[in-house]
């Protein structure tokens, strides 16, 4: 499954995501290894890797769904088009469940400056 989004370098990206099979009927993924990686191409190494219990959670294993965080410190530093990949790993049964692009756009508002002013006025 391809699933391309934008985002604004430093925001804060919860991806929802359901396991699904070539018929759309939903995959368990009840004590499956997951991980989700940013690179710059598919050949980069990862610039942002993610984990069950390390950015991922499984939010309902049987019904295939779970969350991946991306948090603002992940992408403060990056600008442009990124490549995201999702695998699964079913006591060894690997499968790549979801690819595609990430374009991270420059935010007018430079998250970094804005935690430390809010920090000041507490």
């Amino acid at each position: 499954m391809a699933t391309d989004f934008t985002m604004f370098a430093g925001d804060t990206k919860i991806l929802e995501i359901t396991v699904t099979d070539d018929s759309n009927a939903v995959i368990n993924i009840t004590g499956v290894l997951i991980r989700w990686q940013l690179s710059k191409t598919v050949k980069d190494p990862p610039l942002v890797s993610k984990a069950v219990g390390s950015g991922i959670t499984i939010v309902n294993g049987p019904a295939g769904r779970f969350d991946v965080l991306i948090n603002p410190a992940d992408t403060l530093a990056l600008i442009g088009s990124h490549y995201h990949e999702v695998e699964i790993d079913d006591s060894g049964v690997i499968s790549t469940v979801l690819t595609g692009k990430v374009t991270i756009t420059e935010a007018l508002i430079d998250p970094v400056a804005l935690q430390r002013r809010q920090m000041r006025a507490i």
